[in-house]
């Protein structure tokens, strides 16, 4: 069976938000990297460098999530409820996918404005 249209929205979208996310966090990492030397007890860059690395495994995490979706939906013959069902689940990771980009565009511009 091959995915529903709307589903494959979700997906690009998700995606798109999870590359993001994924350039901005590494992005943030390197501007991190070279200020922890100087403030190395400083506990705003620690707070920092974590939220960036979760949000890396945060975009890690929901990749597997959408494959496990794709999979789930992918046989002939599922129920509408399991599509449906996919749908939410991959409508709500966008949703916090979106939220976590916002929060790390938000750690990058701090350690922008920092170095």
């Amino acid at each position: 069976m091959s995915l529903p249209p709307q589903i494959l929205e979700i997906i690009e979208r998700l995606n798109q938000e999870l590359d993001l996310i994924e350039s901005e966090a590494n992005r943030g990492l390197e501007i991190v990297r070279g200020l922890l030397p100087l403030f190395y007890e400083n506990p705003i860059l620690i707070q920092l460098l974590s939220t960036l690395n979760n949000s890396l495994l945060f975009r890690d995490n929901v990749k597997r999530r959408i494959q496990i979706a794709i999979d789930s939906i992918s046989p002939p013959q599922i129920p509408s409820e399991i599509v449906q069902a996919a749908a939410e689940d991959l409508g709500e990771l966008l949703g916090r996918a979106l939220e976590t980009k916002m929060l790390v565009m938000r750690a990058v511009k701090i350690l922008e404005d920092l170095s």
